[in-house]
């Protein structure tokens, strides 16, 4: 059920992209404390984006799941320094976005969690 989303004008072959998604994959198990089972991770590259009035290497991060943001502050900064690290965008040209999602507002299979 965690969703990592991200969208940045790095370019597809600027990161090998199996790799990429699959480190990230296992960060939200982790963060999350949920099943990697369970965890979706989608990157968005080749975007348009502008952040802070330039096109520079930019992105914007949304892990959206049921629970498993007890510490908001360690799960931010753990996605941050991955984003960082796999995509070789700046830290400061990007905002992460968590979304604690109600589970009756999520669906797996035609049926919501809740």
């Amino acid at each position: 059920m965690p969703i990592l989303t991200i969208t940045t004008n790095a370019t597809k072959s600027a990161f090998p992209k199996e790799d990429t998604v699959l480190a990230l994959s296992k960060l939200v198990a982790k963060l999350t404390g949920k099943p990697e089972s369970y965890v979706n991770v989608i990157i968005n590259a080749d975007a348009i984006i502008s952040f802070g009035g330039s096109a520079e290497p930019a992105a914007y991060v949304e892990l959206a799941s049921i629970g498993g943001f007890s510490n908001a502050n360690s799960v931010a900064k753990a996605l941050t320094d991955a984003v960082n690290q796999h995509l070789k965008v700046p830290k400061d040209r990007f905002y992460v976005k968590l979304t604690d999602v109600p589970a009756s507002e999520l669906a797996f299979r035609g049926q919501t969690f809740g």
